[in-house]
């Protein structure tokens, strides 16, 4: 394997410290991505073999044709930057295109179609091989933000704190140093979010508003949505249940009405919902989001939290078939693992199911380990068992917004009926803007 190349720091006009060249690639046993020796041989497992080859191939390239300065310093935004992309690409096209890849095979296409597979990887549950073409593309191009800024992502799906920290510094830098104004925000934002998981609030309100300011500056409107909504989580993970109800009402103001992450604003307001005991109006939303989110360590969550507010609005066939789904999917996805069994301890802890509920918070302490990023799970786990020690029923009172009462779920139902109006008629981008952004290579999310 080629040796490591290192990175080297500039400094903003700020005077901050940011990576603005990468860290060095990542060292990996690249058998991690092969099949157990005990799997049944089947089409899967070739192409697992063709996509670990391709790694290799990929790194090789990197190597060769190492880039000492950034030819594109200075140039346009590239338009798929600006937008919420997220194609279907079709996998085995990529691989023909990787697999016959030599050294001069130009960068573009290398870096599209390294990216191309790494969105394809996470939509089909492969998020570490998702994470290893997302830096290989990285790799390949090191003075583009944008892989940097979905390793980064990817890596804090997976848990890798650090990891994930590494990229989101180095995405900022790079996009600092290019002024592609997209790209800033959207390291921002999933910067901020890491910060938020690993328990330091301040800081990711410091990143979060930030990026609120450039996207706003930057007239990039579906952005400034998209830092709004990941403020409203913050204020969730705060009890701040006040500011976060401005925040949902702000985000679904902001956000075009077929936006990608519209389902994804629609759980979280959904989860607001049931953070304040209103359960009847949590349910029916979160019910009509778990078929709309495609990928599967996200559709986990969703059906964790639909556990959660079935068992508070007591439909029990709904939260037994939440339940189970969960369950069956966890072990699959176990960066997700930590907040899933939160909200089962606090699904079962709703209808007095003691054990129920320990077990649940006690495995969600297990799979969080001593990770910093599962911070908020751990902490919310703790008091559960508190609780259930003590056989206090669940109630709004260790949920409650600072200094407040339970809410009235007539306080919240506004924002419930724009919520199912807008998911009733959601339907995802528009075919003119798939077409270019499966053209385009683009991907998008922080």
């Amino acid at each position: 394997m080629p040796t490591a190349r290192t990175g080297t720091s500039g400094k903003s006009r700020k005077g901050c410290n940011h990576t603005i060249t990468p860290p060095a690639w990542v060292v990996v046993d690249w058998t991690e991505l092969l099949p157990p020796d005990d799997a049944p041989a089947n089409d899967d497992t070739e192409r697992d073999l063709i996509l670990w080859h391709v790694l290799r191939k990929l790194d090789d390239w990197a190597a060769l044709n190492d880039l000492r300065t950034d030819p594109r310093l200075g140039d346009r935004e590239p338009r798929e930057y600006r937008r919420a992309a997220a194609p279907a690409p079709v996998v085995e096209d990529l691989l023909r295109d990787l697999s016959s890849l030599n050294a001069h095979t130009d960068r573009e296409s290398v870096v599209t179609a390294a990216l191309g597979v790494s969105v394809w990887a996470e939509s089909v549950g492969k998020t570490l091989l998702a994470l290893r073409f997302a830096e290989a593309a990285a790799a390949c191009d090191p003075f583009d933000p944008a892989p940097a800024n979905l390793a980064g992502r990817l890596a804090r799906t997976i848990g890798m704190a650090h990891r994930a920290d590494l990229w989101y510094s180095r995405g900022i830098g790079l996009a600092r140093a290019r002024r592609w104004s997209a790209c800033y925000v959207r390291a921002h934002i999933g910067y901020g979010a890491l910060h938020k998981e690993i328990g330091r609030t301040a800081r990711a309100l410091e990143l979060f508003s930030r990026g609120s300011w450039r996207a706003q500056k930057t007239g990039i409107k579906w952005l400034a949505g998209e830092v709004t909504h990941d403020m409203l989580l913050l204020a969730i993970s705060e009890r701040a249940f006040t500011e976060a109800e401005k925040y949902a009402a702000r985000a679904l103001g902001i956000y075009p009405k077929h936006h990608d992450r519209m389902p994804a604003l629609v759980h979280d307001i959904g989860l607001l919902c049931a953070r304040q005991s209103a359960f009847t109006l949590a349910y029916p939303l979160l019910a009509r989001v778990v078929g709309l989110v495609p990928k599967p360590h996200e559709k986990l969550i969703v059906w964790s939290t639909l556990a959660y507010s079935a068992a508070g609005a007591e439909e029990l066939e709904a939260y037994n078939e939440a339940r189970a789904a969960v369950l069956e999917m966890v072990e699959r996805f176990p960066g997700a693992g930590p907040v899933t069994m939160v909200n089962l301890a606090f699904a079962a802890h709703i209808r007095r199911d003691w054990s129920g509920a320990a077990d649940f918070a006690r495995r969600a302490l297990d799979l969080a380990g001593s990770n910093s990023i599962h911070s908020e799970a751990v902490r919310y786990a703790r008091k559960l068992l508190l609780d259930v020690d003590r056989r206090a029923p669940a109630s709004p009172s260790g949920l409650l917004a600072r200094g407040g009462g339970a809410a009235e779920p007539q306080a919240l139902r506004p924002l419930y009926e724009m919520c199912l109006r807008l998911i009733t008629r959601w339907h995802g981008r528009t075919w003119r803007e798939r077409r270019h952004q499966a053209e385009a290579g683009a991907f998008g999310a922080a």
